[in-house]
């Protein structure tokens, strides 16, 4: 076992200790007081940078608002500049009166300006007398016995129904078969059919 020297001198050690705390502290303190102002400088560069992003996050989000509000008004207006000509042609035939006859051709014609607008505007009419029951597009008001045609047909339209492109505008509303010979009943929307429906 190695003993300890008892001749090592404490102030050696002292000496060294403060010799150390000298290396780790600047040779000259101006250099830290410029460095500190180095630093503090280029924090405020960087609060100024970040004001002036924040302002351009602002004013962007405010033009975006703007933007959006033209774009809706510009919608508005072409809708409306479509359908004074529909409002003329009923006030022409409100004016002209006439017999039934004529009365009647100027509902369609006004009623084709209607479905041609639509149209243009990728407003179609969905596919339901006669067609499978689709619960996703059609409502089943009631369910009818009829052996004629196969379970689940739609036989009657009580209200059209209307998509554009995949989403639906509003469920075209129908009465749809039902075979007396078969216990499933075709899917709905989620509405009862009437109570006066046959029941199996």
């Amino acid at each position: 076992m190695k003993r300890k020297r008892k001749d090592q001198d404490p102030s050696q050690n002292k000496e060294s200790s403060q010799g150390k705390e000298e290396e780790a502290m600047p040779e000259d303190p101006s250099q830290a007081f410029e460095e500190i102002k180095r630093l503090r400088k280029e924090n405020k560069a960087l609060e100024e940078k970040l004001t002036r992003l924040m302002a351009d996050l602002t004013n962007i989000r405010r033009r975006q608002a703007e933007e959006l509000l033209r774009a809706r008004e510009t919608s508005m207006e072409r809708l409306a500049n479509e359908l004074l000509p529909i409002v003329d042609s009923f006030e022409l035939a409100l004016k002209a009166g006439g017999d039934r006859e004529s009365i009647m051709e100027g509902v369609q014609m006004v009623h084709s300006m209607l479905t041609d607008m639509m149209g243009r505007h990728g407003i179609q009419k969905i596919p339901a007398l006669e067609a499978p029951f689709d619960p996703s597009r059609h409502e089943a008001l009631a369910v009818q016995e009829n052996e004629d045609v196969p379970h689940g047909t739609v036989l009657q339209v009580h209200q059209e129904g209307y998509e554009m492109g995949d989403r639906v505008l509003r469920p075209a509303r129908v009465v749809v078969s039902q075979n007396p010979n078969k216990e499933e009943n075709p899917e709905n929307t989620g509405k009862d059919p009437d109570s006066d429906a046959p029941e199996e």
